[in-house]
């Protein structure tokens, strides 16, 4: 399996400057591949290509040779649905649900029959340390306890590929070693794990490294 770029180029609207202009790279699966580079430098831009959040000024997004990024609306979200898993800077968690729920939710709409949900997200819970608080809802935890949760989420159903913005830029040292260890996991079962961080140390200690 692979997910690559090819020429990639993205300016944004209004932009003066591209973000990229030819930018070519390879993701391997079953690694972890760090994205690095100054603020501003398009790190989380480049996640979001990868996920077909946004279209690329030029260029293509592919996996397994296969043309993603000019697909239309719909091909790309139900790709992005059955392929991807996000966890963004901000944990994004529902006010209104418990944390169980937050982790479950995506999954109910889930094309696989069968799994309990629920079980798994307990398990995962529990692996990330805030099992305890599955039936508080968002405004009762902390904020390193939420972005736990929200990497729960991202990684319930398995996903091929994992796109992480800085998860752990606002976190403390013991919930940012449990994110980062769950993300080294999912690269071990074979996920391709994308992380875009400006932490020097953890991005050295990831299989390679893209500078943007």
């Amino acid at each position: 399996m692979s997910l690559e770029v090819r020429d990639l180029s993205f300016t944004y609207p209004r932009g003066r400057e591209p973000i990229f202009t030819d930018l070519s790279v390879g993701f391997r699966f079953g690694a972890t591949t760090a994205i690095t580079g100054p603020s501003g430098g398009g790190k989380s831009t480049l996640l979001y290509l990868l996920g077909l959040l946004l279209r690329p000024s030029g260029g293509q997004v592919l996996e397994d040779g296969v043309e993603l990024s000019g697909q239309p609306d719909g091909e790309r979200s139900a790709w992005r649905a059955s392929r991807v898993g996000f966890v963004f800077q901000d944990a994004m968690l529902d006010p209104a649900q418990t944390i169980v729920e937050n982790v479950c939710e995506g999954a109910f709409y889930s094309a696989s029959k069968g799994e309990n949900w629920e079980a798994r997200a307990k398990v995962m819970l529990e692996k990330a340390g805030v099992l305890a608080r599955f039936d508080h809802r968002p405004g009762e935890i902390s904020g390193g306890q939420a972005q736990r949760v929200a990497l729960c989420r991202a990684l319930l159903k398995r996903p091929a590929i994992v796109l992480a913005d800085e998860p752990t830029g606002n976190l403390d040292s013991d919930s940012a070693s449990v994110v980062w260890q769950m993300l080294v996991d999912a690269a071990n079962d074979g996920a391709c794990v994308i992380i875009a961080t400006h932490d020097k140390a953890r991005a050295a200690s990831c299989d390679e490294q893209v500078i943007v």
